[in-house]
Parts: C-alpha cells; sequence; structure tokens
C-alpha cells in the first residue's frame, strides 16, 4: 500500500481518485453499452461450479452450462406478467 492511497480516506482534498474513477463512470451511465448478458453468463458459471462442488469434471460442467444459456434464450423472449 502506498502512502498516497494510505492517507486518500483521510484527506478528502484530492482530486486524483476521483479523477482516476469518473470517465468510466460516466461512460457507464451515459453509453447504452453494458455488460449485463456477460456478467448473467458469469454468474450462472458460478452457480454451477458451486452446485457441483467439485464432483465432475470440466466436459459436465460445459454440458450444463450450455443446457442453462439455451433455457435462457428459450424463455427472454415470453411475456413477463406485470401486477396491476
Amino acid at each position: 500500500m502506498t502512502s498516497q492511497t494510505a492517507d486518500w480516506p483521510l484527506s478528502p482534498a484530492s482530486p486524483e481518485p476521483c479523477a482516476k474513477t469518473a470517465m468510466p463512470s460516466a461512460q457507464g451511465i451515459t453509453t447504452p453499452y453494458n455488460s449485463g448478458v456477460n456478467e448473467g453468463r458469469i454468474t450462472d458459471v458460478k452457480l454451477q461450479k458451486r452446485l457441483m462442488g467439485g464432483r465432475a469434471g470440466i466436459p459436465l460442467l460445459r454440458h450444463r452450462v450450455v443446457l442453462i444459456a439455451h433455457l435462457r434464450r428459450r424463455y427472454a423472449d415470453r411475456p413477463t406478467l406485470t401486477p396491476g
């Protein structure tokens, strides 16, 4: 840990940490592009790894992830029920 990062919480007048994150944050808010689909796939893979608990190898994990991706695509086109 450098002295600059160690002192950062104690000195809020330093604009450098905010300047480093301002542009990516603004881009994430203002552009229509996001990584939501990738995040969903990563969540699926992590869930399957936790459920399997190391009991099977990579081929079974790959098979289950492909099946889940297929189900997500299949049910993504269905209309959702809105309360009201």
